[in-house]
């Protein structure tokens, strides 16, 4: 999505190429609606809920964009 912003207003436009999203959150609530969000904007979403599992997504998944968390339980983002 990009942002273009005058004085007073905010255009968003629709990236017509979705993105690899992974988003390694703890909290499954805050992961499952951002990803829900992303996802219906048109990019592929994977969540991790740990650094371990996230350092494998990012070998198979090979994600575009990573929206991290930076305090995980057992290894800190």
């Amino acid at each position: 999505m990009t942002i273009r912003q005058s004085s007073d207003t905010r255009e968003f436009e629709r990236d017509p190429m979705g993105r690899r999203i992974l988003i390694v959150e703890d909290n499954n609530d805050i992961a499952e609606s951002l990803g829900t969000f992303l996802a219906m904007d048109g990019h592929t979403v994977s969540i991790a809920q740990d650094g371990a599992i996230a350092l494998e997504m990012l070998r198979t998944f090979e994600p575009e964009i990573v929206l991290l968390d930076i305090g995980l339980p057992g290894m800190d983002g």
